[in-house]
């Protein structure tokens, strides 16, 4: 296993919750953040992904209330990565050329290799939205590989539902020329989530759901 970078930002409490925090490197050298609810060393460890325009905060917010601590009172071992440009996970200088793809690629299996370092167990995998999307991709190509994994739950993942303006003419056209022009989708200032996301992740997601778009890695293997 290559060896990851530990790096502890924080270790504080989230309302009544003992939270630390962890930096790694994905094997493109793009920094990434894990954040683990501590009490349940030895738990079943659980995997929980954002989806877009998402922090850790979805799972769990700085007053301990989430899906995360409520796993957790339940006895689960709770791990929450955040994608790169997300969160803890800096945007840095290539955050312009981000996609689902590479979260596919570098950051499920750097977390995946991560979280078994620390726990020696396989994990449940729980995506949300994007985050799905990803842990399909990755799983269908072998990057997060089986001896990682215990069991998958996806909630809101999907690829050809939902989004019916994207299968609009020209739509696809003009959001990637607008992404071009303002160098990221401005989802905090439209009140959809606190991280604005990449273009290059906007336009995976433009590619796959427009009207004759194919969900295919970027090599055009089917995932």
């Amino acid at each position: 296993m290559k060896k990851v970078l530990e790096i502890e930002v924080e270790n504080h409490k989230y309302g009544n919750y003992e939270i630390e925090h962890f930096q790694l490197s994905a094997k493109d050298n793009t920094e990434l953040s894990v954040t683990h609810v501590c009490g349940n060393q030895g738990g079943q460890p659980i995997v929980l992904l954002h989806g877009s325009y998402s922090t850790r905060h979805f799972w769990i917010s700085q007053k301990g209330i989430g899906l995360g601590t409520y796993l957790s009172d339940h006895g689960f071992d709770v791990w929450i990565p955040e994608f790169r440009g997300h969160g803890y996970s800096p945007k840095g200088k290539r955050f312009k050329h981000y996609s689902v793809e590479q979260q596919m690629k570098f950051d499920l299996p750097a977390f995946s290799e991560f979280i078994y370092h620390k726990t020696k167990q396989a994990a449940i995998w729980f995506g949300h939205s994007l985050g799905g999307l990803s842990l399909y991709g990755s799983i269908s190509q072998g990057w997060l590989q089986a001896q990682y994994i215990k069991g998958v739950i996806t909630m809101g993942s999907q690829v050809s539902e939902g989004d019916r303006y994207l299968k609009i003419p020209m739509v696809p056209f003009l959001a990637a020329r607008l992404l071009d022009i303002l160098g990221g989708f401005p989802a905090k200032k439209l009140g959809l989530g606190p991280e604005n996301e990449a273009p290059g992740v906007v336009r995976d997601v433009i590619s796959w759901k427009r009207r004759g778009g194919s969900w295919s890695s970027s090599d055009g293997v089917s995932f």
